[in-house]
């Protein structure tokens, strides 16, 4: 599939949006401290811009609405789509760039940049849900947060370390894991899904 397929892409946004909310809700399910909400984000970013935007939007509003969250108490939780957009930027910056010929050159199947990509997002990502969730928390108590997670914030909390450091804090060491799932899974499902395309127009 070509990156300027822009229907393709729609496509493959929604369906990563709606996966992003089966593995974020198996997470979730089964108390393992990561959040499991951008590894297809990543997947739909490796197609094209287009991909990834409608996979961070659809998966936030998927969610809103599976939880029934129609009243403006839960609104603030909508805040963390400027993280997934974060994810879809940094891929589309770091992975996918135009040569001096003016073509698209692809370097995720470097592993080291693929690493270096996960190290980016988990400090980035770690530092804007830390304001937010530190921001949102103090407001109202319908925060949509993987509560392993949570528990990880609580005892940093008794210990008098600010609201903003402290979820910061907790979020580096998860997002470092969670972000290097997600990136070395999410290109290589994109490679596979790319490898099975080229097959079937043989």
């Amino acid at each position: 599939m070509k990156t300027r397929n822009i229907p393709a892409q729609c496509a493959i946004g929604l369906a990563a949006g709606v996966l992003n909310l089966l593995f974020c809700s198996a997470a979730i399910a089964l108390k393992v401290p990561l959040f499991m909400d951008t590894l297809f984000t990543v997947t739909a970013s490796c197609f094209g811009w287009t991909g990834g935007i409608v996979a961070a939007v659809s998966f936030h509003i998927i969610k809103f609405a599976v939880h029934g969250q129609t009243s403006p108490r839960y609104l603030p939780n909508m805040v963390f789509l400027l993280c997934s957009l974060t994810v879809v930027i940094c891929v589309r910056l770091m992975l996918f760039r135009k040569s001096a010929a003016g073509t698209s050159e692809r370097g995720g199947s470097n592993p080291l940049r693929l690493l270096i990509l996960g190290i980016v997002l988990a400090l980035a990502i770690s530092f804007e849900g830390g304001l937010f969730y530190a921001a949102i928390i103090s407001r109202t108590k319908h925060i949509l947060e993987n509560h392993a997670v949570n528990m990880l914030l609580y005892p940093l909390m008794t210990q008098n370390v600010p609201m903003p450091a402290s979820s910061t804090l907790i979020s580096i060491p998860v997002n470092l894991v969670d972000k290097t799932v997600a990136v070395f899974g999410g290109y290589g499902v994109y490679a596979l899904l790319r490898k099975a395309g080229r097959r079937k127009g043989e």
